[in-house]
C-alpha cells in the first residue's frame, strides 16, 4: 500500500508539470501559425506572367508580402497595379532584367510601405509611378524613355511623404519642358507636400536630373522637405531645377553632390515663408549658363546658405534674380565660385524697384572674366546693402555696385592686385587685403608646386 500511495503522488506530480508544458506548445504552434499566416513569400522565374503577379497582389491577405525575381529576362511584362504594401526584389541587383519596347509603365503604385529593390528596368516610358508616401526604390538600374521616377499628388489632400530613392542608376531621354528623369510633380491651384530622401543616385536627364513642379512653367508646392545627398546628376537642359516658390515650411538641403547641367541648380523659392536652403560640400556645374539660378524674392524668414561648394558658370558663377520684390537671408560662405566667360555674382531686376539686404558674401574665392560682383542689372532706385568680405577675387574689377551702394561693406577682401585702383566701382573700400613678400631672394631656386614653408 506504501509503494502504491507513492505512485500516485508521482503520477500527480507529473500530470501537475506536464500540462504547463502542454500549454507553453500550443500557444508556440499557435503564435507560429499566426506568423506563418501574416506573411508571404512568392518566387517568381521568367516562367511566371504579369497576369501571375497581378493575381498575387489582388489576392494574397498577408500583412507582409514579398515577391522575389529570379535573374532572367522579363520581356514585355504589361503594367503592374500595386495596391497594396509589399516588397518586390530581385535575388541579385541588375540580374531581374524587365525589358519591352511598347508597354509605357511598368509599376503603377496605389498603395503605401511599397519597396522596388534590385531590378533593371529599360525600354518603359515610366518605370515607376506613385501617388502614395512612405515608397522605398533602391538599388535598380533604370533607363527609360520617359519619366523614369513619377511621384505625382492630387494636391494637399495627397502629401508624398516618407520616399527614399537610394543607390539607383536612373536614366531618362525625356526632352520635354518641366520633366526630369525623377520628377515630383504637385498641383499649383491645390498645393503639395513632398518629403523625399535622394542618396547615393547616379541620375541623368534631359531637361532636367531631378524636377519639382506641376509640369508647367512657374508651379509652386505647399511644402517641401527634400535631401539630396552624395548623389551624381546631371541635366542637359537643367541638373536640378526646383519650383517651390509661394511655399510654407519649405526645407531642402544638398549636401556631397556632383550636379551638371546647362543651368547647374535652378531655385525658384520666392514669395515664400519659412524657407531653410542649404548647399554644402556640392560640385555644381553650369556648362553654358550660371552654375547656379536662384529667384528668392518677397519671401519671409529666409534662410539660403551656399557653403563650401565649388561652383563654376559660363556666363555667371550665381544668377540672382529679383522681380517686384527684395532679396534677403541669403549666404554664401567658403566657396570657389568661377565664371569661365562672366560675372561671378549677377543681379538682375526685371521689374520695379528691388532692394538686396541682409545678403553675405564671406570667404569665398570667385573667379571671373568680367566682374567678381556685379549689381548693374538692377534696376534704376534699387538699393544694394550686402556684407562682402575676407574673398579672394580674381577679376578684371572686383565689383560693380555704382548707382545702388547703400552701406554695404566691401572690405577685408583681396581683389587680386595692390593698387585697386579701377577695380571697385560705386564703394569705397576702407581696407582690403595687399600681398606683400620680403626678401626675395630667399625664394632663389624656388618652383612651382615646391613647399615653402
Amino acid at each position: 500500500m506504501i509503494g502504491s500511495g507513492g505512485e500516485k503522488t508521482k503520477m500527480f506530480t507529473i500530470n501537475r508539470l506536464f500540462k504547463p508544458i502542454i500549454f507553453v506548445m500550443c500557444v508556440l504552434f499557435i503564435f507560429l501559425a499566426l506568423s506563418s499566416a501574416s506573411a508571404a513569400n512568392h518566387n517568381f522565374t521568367t516562367a511566371n506572367t504579369t497576369e501571375q503577379f497581378q493575381s498575387v497582389i489582388n489576392n494574397d491577405n498577408d500583412n507582409d508580402l514579398v515577391i522575389s525575381f529570379a535573374n532572367g529576362d522579363y520581356v514585355d511584362w504589361g503594367q503592374l497595379n500595386i495596391s497594396r504594401n509589399a516588397t518586390i526584389v530581385g535575388k541579385n541587383r541588375g540580374g531581374a532584367k524587365f525589358t519591352t519596347s511598347s508597354v509605357d509603365t511598368l509599376f503603377n503604385i496605389n498603395a503605401t510601405n511599397v519597396k522596388i529593390i534590385n531590378l533593371t528596368i529599360s525600354g518603359y516610358a515610366t518605370a515607376i509611378k506613385s501617388n502614395c508616401s512612405d515608397l522605398t526604390v533602391s538599388d535598380n538600374n533604370i533607363t527609360t524613355s520617359g519619366v523614369s521616377i513619377n511621384l505625382s499628388s492630387s494636391g494637399s489632400a495627397n502629401p508624398i511623404t516618407g520616399v527614399v530613392i537610394k543607390d539607383n542608376i536612373i536614366k531618362s531621354s525625356i526632352s520635354a519642358s518641366y520633366r526630369g528623369a525623377v520628377s515630383l510633380f504637385g498641383k499649383s491651384a491645390d498645393k503639395t507636400v513632398f518629403d523625399v530622401l535622394f542618396s547615393g543616385n547616379n541620375i541623368t536627364g534631359v531637361y532636367s536630373g531631378v524636377y519639382l513642379g506641376d509640369g508647367s512653367y512657374n508651379s509652386p508646392v505647399s511644402s517641401a522637405n527634400l535631401v539630396f545627398e552624395n548623389n551624381n546628376i546631371t541635366g542637359t537642359s537643367n541638373g536640378v531645377y526646383l519650383d517651390a516658390y509661394s511655399s510654407n515650411n519649405t526645407n531642402i538641403t544638398f549636401a556631397n553632390n556632383n550636379i551638371t547641367g546647362t543651368y547647374g541648380v535652378y531655385l525658384s523659392a520666392y514669395s515664400s515663408n519659412n524657407t531653410n536652403i542649404t548647399f554644402a560640400n556640392n560640385n555644381i556645374t553650369g556648362t553654358s549658363g550660371p552654375g547656379v539660378a536662384l529667384s528668392a524674392y518677397s519671401s519671409n524668414n529666409t534662410n539660403i546658405t551656399f557653403a563650401n561648394n565649388n561652383i563654376t558658370g559660363v556666363s555667371y558663377g550665381v544668377y540672382v534674380y529679383l522681380s517686384n520684390g527684395n532679396v534677403k537671408g541669403v549666404n554664401f560662405l567658403n566657396n570657389t565660385i568661377n565664371a569661365t566667360s562672366g560675372d561671378g555674382f549677377y543681379f538682375y531686376t526685371s521689374g520695379g524697384v528691388t532692394n538686396v539686404t541682409d545678403f553675405v558674401v564671406s570667404g569665398n574665392t570667385i573667379f571671373a572674366t568680367n566682374a567678381g560682383l556685379n549689381f548693374t542689372g538692377l534696376s534704376a532706385g534699387s538699393l544694394v546693402n550686402v556684407t562682402v568680405e575676407y574673398n579672394r577675387i580674381i577679376a578684371s574689377f572686383g565689383v560693380n555696385v555704382t548707382g545702388h551702394n547703400d552701406n554695404s561693406i566691401f572690405d577685408r577682401n583681396w581683389w587680386g592686385v595692390n593698387d585697386i585702383t579701377g577695380m571697385i566701382l560705386g564703394v569705397d573700400t576702407f581696407n582690403h587685403f595687399i600681398l606683400n613678400i620680403t626678401n626675395t631672394s630667399s625664394l632663389d631656386g624656388v618652383h612651382f608646386g615646391d613647399n615653402v614653408s
